[in-house]
Formats: structure tokens, C-alpha cells, sequence
């Protein structure tokens, strides 16, 4: 039932502007033997990225290193071509959860989140009292500089962390905004930018010294609502403005807000389409001068089909485009699971595209980043097994799944080193696109390799030999979902054909 279904969001459903042409070029499911929960994509300099989160495994299958105590700080390396480098398990004689994490100037990371352990393993400092702050910075290679615990004798959360202009750290959290120096150490603290009814959820630094926070502001008006909502602040977190959205509201804390390269900002989380009714989610995007003056809006409108969940993220392209994720749940009379749905906005605030990515189980996205013209790594919890999708069964209770997306949709996209920072000429993997695709499907591999097209019942339609690029016409086959299977590895791909 849910194939049928999704099948038939994806292809008829009106609001969709075009069809998502959208290549996976590849997938990594990581975990161990119990729960990993995915976080953060930080890309760093070599053309990687690091994927972080926490897990409660001891050493097995991805995870290399067994747990210092409940859960731990639990970091993946991969390199530019998708494969693992290493991890690192991070942590102390308690809990420890992280809860976001960023890549630095100087090609390392910070972790941060919040921690009830006390001075042990990674950790060099007691706890306060409850959970405290804990941060975490990485070199390049994975190896700790220094970590810091910042609390009290309460109960302390994070929420978000930033590099600053003068290489030190802010944080938004329980404790308001706390601004650290490089090293980790507390230079000021500001607990007063919060009020009762608004709720931050990101924080970063403007050219000119200030800070953006981004949130909602709760309004009571017979009911409660949430309304995005805008705060800035001078250097030392002391407010200078506050601002917020009205039109369409939520039900709960979602928006987060980003500041562009010109000073633009973008407020992005997720609205109550129809104010009358429950559970009718819609991606929420806006755009802001660098006067927060509202330039346009967008919100989906497929909320009659599904609904969406948090977080949602948005990140610019240099195209003048913006790529969007969030949690997809379909409205089937199953209730049906949680999946990951990417899309592009373009500069006016109109959708090009949407796409679904889907497991058979229950998938919740966290991440997106643009790693490289048309290309983007989509991150997020699954306990799928093998299917829809998903080309690997499950390891745990959940994993990481991480995903490597093209947009074949532009006429002038090209797999190489020029146009994308995943660089064909370094992999043995093949890529192919468009995806669904009509007529011609186009196929490239630096390495020769034995392809086979097979359709639903097992049937080979056709194998061919491939060294370079090749075009397969399949006008002629009927519609349906097929699979392209690489002779050498086994590996087979999804295509979709539609007419």
C-alpha cells in the first residue's frame, strides 16, 4: 500500500511544479548494535564530510570503539568519494548527547551538546550538577584539542553553536547566549535575550559584529500559536530588535534563521497551512533584506497528502537557488512512516522541484548540506531494512543514512571535478541520471564495468558494457520501476521509468 501511494504523490500530485530528477548516487547506512541517533553533515576540506550524532553501541560493525558510559559523542568520517576514514567515540561515565556540530576555519570541528557525565573518558571536567554544556573541538584527523564543560547546578541545554568572527565559539541555549574564546573559554554570558514566549533555536554572527537569532514567538489568541520570529542583538547579545511573522503560524517551536553572504536572511522551519486544523505541517520558508524587511514567502501546499516534520533545513546554492529538507509523513490510512523529502526553491520564492526518499520503516531526516553544484548530502535516523530506497538492511534499533543526491534536472550539469566536489575520476561507482527518467537515460564510469537492466519480475532487459558515457534508450519499455545492477560489485540501483 505505501508503494502505491508514494508512487502516486510523486508522479500526480498537483502542486508539484516538475518532476524531481533527482540521481542517489550513493548510500551509507553506519551503526552498531543498538541505537545510533544521526545529527549533523559537517563537510570539511579534503571534499568530506563528518557525520555526527550519539550512540549507545559498544565496538561492532561501524563502530570501532565501545561506549564510555550510557551514550557518547559518536563521529563518522567519510572522504570525498563516500567512504568511511574513521570514527571516534566521544564521551564520559553518563550520558552524553550531541546535539549539533560545525565544521571551523581551521579545517576542524566542534561538537556540541549537553552532558551529565562527570571527569572521565574523553571528558576532563565534573558535571555541575545536572547535564552542562559540553563542547568538544576536533582537529582535521579526528583528534581532541580540547573540550570544555560550561553549566551550573541546573540542568543546562544547548541548542546551537557558531564560529565567531574572531575565531572563538557562541552558543544559544539555556544559559542565553554564552561566547566563548578558540580555546573554549567563557568570555561573556547574556541570560536575558529570552523572554517566556519566544523560543530561539539558532544564532549567528553578522559581519558587523551582531548577532541573528532565529525562533518563534508564541501568541495567544484564544489558542495558542507560534509565529516565526527575528531577534538581533549588539556584539554582547544586548537586544537591539525584535520581530516577528505573522500570516501563518504552528503549533510548536521550528524556525531557525541563516544569514546570507549579501546579509540577506532566511527564516525556516514549519507553518500550519489551515489554521482551523491539526497536524497540517507545511514547509515554511522566508526572505528577508538585511533590514528584515519580508521579501517573499513560501510554504508547500501538499498538506492534504502529508505533512511535514522538523527540523527543516535550507541552504543556499550559487545559483541563486535554495535546496530544502525536512521529515515527510504521508497521511495513508496506515498512518504510514517517516521519510526524507528534499526540494529547490528558486530566488523569487517559487518551488522547481520536491523529491522523496524513503525507506520501508521509520526514517527521520536531520541534515542536508550542498556539497558541490547539483550535489547534496541528505542525512537523518533510519530503522529501515532493505527496500524502497534503501539498498542495505538495517544494523540496529536505528543508523546513520547517509545519502549522496544529484539534481539531474539542469541541462548543464556535468559529473566531474569542475562542477561538483565529488569527483568521478577518483571512483569506481557509476552515476546515472534522469531519474525517473522518459526516454534517454545517460550512464558515466571512469572504470569498465558489465551493467544489467532488470525489470520487477527479474527479467533482463539488456546488458551492456561501459567505459565513459553511454546513453540506453528505454522509450520503448513500459512504465515502471527497474533495476540497474553493476555486474562487478552486485550493487543495483532504482530507476524508474515513467511516460
Amino acid at each position: 500500500m505505501k508503494n502505491k501511494f508514494l508512487l502516486q504523490i510523486l508522479f500526480f500530485l498537483p502542486g508539484i511544479t516538475s518532476l524531481a530528477q533527482v540521481s542517489l548516487n550513493w548510500q551509507s547506512d553506519v551503526g552498531a548494535n543498538r541505537t545510533e541517533v544521526f545529527k549533523k553533515i559537517c563537510l570539511s576540506s579534503d571534499g568530506g564530510f563528518l557525520a555526527a550524532g550519539y550512540s549507545g553501541s559498544n565496538t561492532s560493525k561501524y563502530k570501532t570503539e565501545p561506549s564510555r558510559g550510557g551514550n557518547d559523542y559518536w563521529v563518522v568520517k567519510y572522504n570525498a568519494n563516500g567512504q568511511i576514514a574513521w570514527d571516534k567515540t566521544i564521551g564520559g561515565n553518563k550520558d552524553d548527547i550531541l546535539f549539533t556540530a560545525i565544521s571551523t576555519k581551521d579545517n576542524g570541528y566542534l561538537l556540541a551538546g549537553w552532558s551529565y557525565s562527570d571527569a572521565s573518558g574523553e571528558k576532563t571536567s565534573n558535571s555541575y550538577g545536572f547535564a552542562d554544556y559540553w563542547l568538544v573541538k576536533l582537529d582535521a584527523a579526528g583528534n581532541i584539542q580540547w573540550d570544555k564543560t560550561i553549566g551550573s547546578e541546573f540542568s543546562e541545554v544547548v541548542v546551537d553553536a557558531n564560529e565567531t568572527n574572531d575565531g572563538g565559539y557562541i552558543l544559544l541555549g539555556d544559559l542565553g547566549l554564552t561566547k566563548t574564546d578558540n580555546l573554549g573559554n567563557v568570555q561573556w554570558q547574556n541570560p536575558a535575550l529570552s523572554t517566556v514566549t519566544t523560543f530561539y533555536r539558532s544564532v549567528q554572527q553578522t559581519k558587523k559584529g551582531d548577532y541573528v537569532l532565529g525562533g518563534d514567538t508564541l501568541i495567544f489568541n484564544g489558542q495558542v500559536f507560534f509565529y516565526p520570529s527575528l531577534l538581533k542583538t549588539d556584539e554582547f547579545g544586548n537586544p537591539k530588535s525584535r520581530r516577528f511573522f505573522t500570516g501563518l503560524a504552528t503549533d510548536n517551536a521550528s524556525h531557525q534563521a541563516l544569514v546570507m553572504k549579501d546579509q540577506s536572511i532566511l527564516i525556516f522551519g514549519i507553518a500550519r497551512v489551515d489554521q482551523s486544523k491539526s497536524y497540517q505541517f507545511a514547509i515554511d520558508v522566508l526572505k528577508l533584506d538585511k533590514h528584515a524587511n519580508q521579501l517573499w514567502r513560501y510554504t508547500s501546499n501538499e498538506f492534504d497528502s502529508f505533512y511535514i516534520q522538523t527540523p527543516v533545513i535550507v541552504q543556499p546554492d550559487k545559483n541563486g537557488d535554495y535546496i530544502f529538507g525536512g521529515g515527510y509523513q504521508p497521511k495513508d490510512e496506515s498512518g504510514g512512516n517517516p521519510d526524507y523529502i528534499i526540494g529547490k526553491i528558486d530566488s523569487l520564492g517559487n518551488k522547481k522541484w520536491q523529491r522523496i526518499i524513503r525507506g520501508d520503516n521509520v526514517d527521520e531526516f536531520s541534515d542536508l548540506k550542498i556539497k558541490g553544484t547539483n550535489h547534496y548530502i541528505v542525512g537523518g535516523t533510519s530503522v529501515s531494512g532493505e527496500g524502497e530506497d534503501k539498498t542495505k538492511p538495517g544494523l540496529g534499533n536505528g543508523d546513520y543514512w547517509i545519502i549522496s543526491a544529484f539534481d539531474t534536472t539542469s541541462n548543464n550539469i556535468a559529473f566531474t571535478a569542475k562542477s561538483s566536489s565529488f569527483d568521478i575520476t577518483k571512483s569506481s561507482a557509476i552515476i546515472f541520471y534522469p531519474n525517473p527518467v522518459k526516454d534517454i537515460l545517460h550512464i558515466q564510469s571512469t572504470v569498465k564495468a558489465t551493467i544489467t537492466l532488470i525489470n520487477q519480475s527479474g527479467k533482463i532487459i539488456l546488458t551492456t558494457t561501459l567505459n565513459g558515457n553511454k546513453e540506453i534508450n528505454v522509450s520503448h519499455l513500459p512504465a515502471g520501476l527497474y533495476y540497474l545492477k553493476k555486474n562487478q560489485s552486485g550493487v543495483s540501483h532504482k530507476i524508474v521509468i515513467v511516460k
